[in-house]
């Protein structure tokens, strides 16, 4: 979809992470940043146009994109050896969730209806994907820091490394990047209306079972060397022991 770079890795991560603590802090650090997605899509709209994509183009653009990103993700897992002896261990934790990402790209597709069946789509406003890469990433990083404050000790630097890896995936993609984005190269873009891709987020998001991805994730995480979240597991299991049916 429109704006899987680096940014979308670094908020799967950040996602990971905050859904441990969310029901035990009342944050969420997803429905903070989608509250900030219409001012971050209105700032990228630009006065020139280009034609809406096709079903078929976006979804190609979308694996490309996909594709690119965890490949910047495999040359920047080296900044999580700060939180762990057993790095690969754990980069195979957050992998065998990279099915999330997937989720929450079809049901986008589904809901958010950015495309066109054919090659004569109308046309709409260009967006600047780069200004939308660099608004986002800001935003991230003011609600990690926001929610940095909220962590004990002991788990600020699991955050703290997410994000170092987030940001390092971002450069990675926007250097492989440099000639134009593959919908730049396809001519469209997806169309992506600000009420429409909001709305979307929200439904997809509720569609996922955060607190039984919450409890596997922590409990890879704890087997991969990362003892400190042991607390965290713990908790979580007896919310899930404990969730209306």
């Amino acid at each position: 979809m429109k704006n899987l770079s680096g940014t979308m890795v670094k908020l799967f991560y950040l996602l990971l992470i905050s859904c441990l603590m969310r029901n035990v802090f009342g944050k969420n650090v997803f429905d903070q940043l989608t509250k900030k997605g219409d001012t971050i899509i209105k700032e990228a709209r630009t006065d020139n146009m280009t034609r809406e994509c096709s079903c078929d183009e976006e979804n190609f653009c979308g694996t490309e994109i996909k594709e690119e990103v965890f490949d910047c993700f495999e040359t920047c897992w080296f900044s999580v050896k700060s939180i762990t002896d057993h790095p690969e261990q754990l980069k195979q934790c957050l992998k065998d969730k990279a099915y999330i990402i997937d989720q929450i790209i079809s049901c986008l597709h589904e809901k958010a209806e950015s495309c066109v069946p054919g090659m004569d789509g109308p046309q709409i406003h260009y967006i600047d994907i780069n200004k939308i890469i660099k608004s986002a990433d800001a935003q991230i990083h003011l609600q990690a820091d926001k929610f940095t404050k909220t962590l004990p000790n002991s788990a600020r630097d699991l955050l703290e490394a997410a994000i170092t890896v987030g940001t390092c995936v971002k450069e990675c993609f926007q250097e492989k990047n440099q000639g134009g984005f593959c919908f730049d190269h396809k001519g469209c873009q997806p169309k992506i209306e600000t009420k429409e891709m909001r709305n979307a987020l929200k439904k997809c998001s509720k569609e996922l079972e955060w607190q039984k991805e919450a409890a596997e994730m922590c409990d890879c995480a704890y087997k991969a060397g990362v003892g400190r979240v042991q607390q965290y597991c713990d908790m979580i299991h007896a919310m899930n022991r404990h969730k209306p049916s």
